[in-house]
């Protein structure tokens, strides 16, 4: 087995996940070349193969997982370790596991996590999940390999199941630079009076970019919020439901039971045209439009000093979508640079993600305020 970090992303974007990690790789290692990623079409993940157990304990302590955009996980590791047909998987794993994980890094876990693609043939590891997890953690019970029960800031031992689990990688999770859900899906739960489903793509948002200190604080009630496109409601049901005044701007009709909250004023204008009286405490925009025009459009509220917080979502084109994401951060930036009013004192602290409640979109998050919370 070789050394390796694996991601994984929506089914679809494997080349953009793998290239992510690629890239990442040469800034931090300082490579002369670009790694090649192993990528496989639909699989729902990709992985890194590096040279050596310096370069994986390299990049496990300077690559920032909030710095990856389509990644919704990463774990550090060994694999690929073929499996085959054998009915016990156990024995193999945690020999396999002592004599590279534990050898390599010589730290402890503080527990044993079984994890697999999010796709139809992962689905179909479910059960066979619940079923190899205590075999191995017997397995590897008395090894030392894993830390006696309530050990806490050690990572976890994860491992990666594919190929209808004839294939696997032994890896571990770092708590503090890792998704807080281990196979990165954020099984959130649809509440029922509100109008679309969304709502889950702005509550999974909150939860990605903003710890809970920082939604007490940026989430409070009496906040003021414009919604750009926001028929029927789904993104405004958010912030009604946490008590907060929403402008909402669509041409289209809004949901009759947040209109009868007194929550919200609604604009029937063009998303692209209107502009505050004076400044609110959050913009956000789901628009379907091209993403460079919903990034200039984020950019001249920005520049103009009319939020503090942002969320908006981009919808990816067919082709060169990293690219596209780059250019529009890019954008962003820049206007955040030459910003104008009270923000303009405070730096801009931006993040992006492919969330798991997003399609062929990603997530970005702006804020002037969070890093002083």
């Amino acid at each position: 087995m070789k050394p390796l970090v694996l991601a994984y992303c929506r089914e679809g974007f494997e080349n953009e996940a793998g290239e992510e990690l690629a890239a990442r790789a040469v800034e931090i290692l300082g490579l002369r070349r670009k790694p090649v990623p192993v990528m496989r079409a639909n699989a729902a993940f990709a992985y890194l193969p590096l040279a050596n157990v310096e370069e994986l304990l390299g990049l496990r302590k300077k690559l920032d997982f909030d710095s990856l955009v389509f990644a919704r996980q990463i774990a550090f590791g060994f694999g690929p370790l073929e499996l085959g047909d054998v009915r016990d998987r156990a024995a193999p794993i945690a020999a396999a596991a002592l004599d590279t994980i534990f050898a390599a890094a010589g730290i402890q876990y503080n527990k044993l996590a079984v994890t697999f693609p999010d796709n139809n043939d992962g689905k179909e590891l479910t059960r066979f999940a619940k079923l190899v997890h205590p075999a191995m953690s017997k397995s590897l019970g008395k090894s030392g390999f894993v830390a006696k029960a309530g050990a806490r800031g050690l990572p976890t031992f994860n491992v990666f199941f594919y190929d209808k689990a004839k294939s696997a990688m032994l890896t571990w999770i770092d708590p503090g630079n890792s998704s807080p859900w281990l196979d990165g899906v954020a099984r959130l739960k649809f509440p029922p009076s509100a109008p679309s489903r969304s709502t889950l793509k702005l509550e999974e948002a909150f939860h990605v970019f903003m710890d809970k200190d920082q939604r007490d604080q940026l989430l409070r009630p009496g906040l003021t919020v414009v919604d750009l496109g926001a028929s029927p409601g789904g993104w405004t049901w958010q912030f009604v439901h946490r008590e907060m005044f929403v402008t909402a701007v669509d041409n289209g009709n809004m949901d009759d039971a947040l209109m009868a909250s007194g929550m919200v004023d609604h604009k029937a204008t063009d998303a692209f045209r209107y502009v505050p009286k004076s400044p609110v405490d959050w913009m956000v925009c789901d628009v379907v439009e091209q993403p460079s025009r919903v990034a200039k459009l984020a950019a001249q509220w920005i520049k103009d000093g009319n939020c503090r917080n942002l969320v908006v979502n981009l919808k990816l084109p067919m082709k060169q979508r990293r690219e596209e994401v780059l250019k529009c951060l890019d954008i962003l930036r820049e206007a955040a640079a030459s910003a104008r009013g009270a923000s303009s004192k405070r730096p801009w602290q931006f993040a992006a993600r492919q969330l798991y409640h997003d399609r062929r979109e990603v997530t970005v998050f702006a804020s002037s305020l969070i890093h002083s919370i």
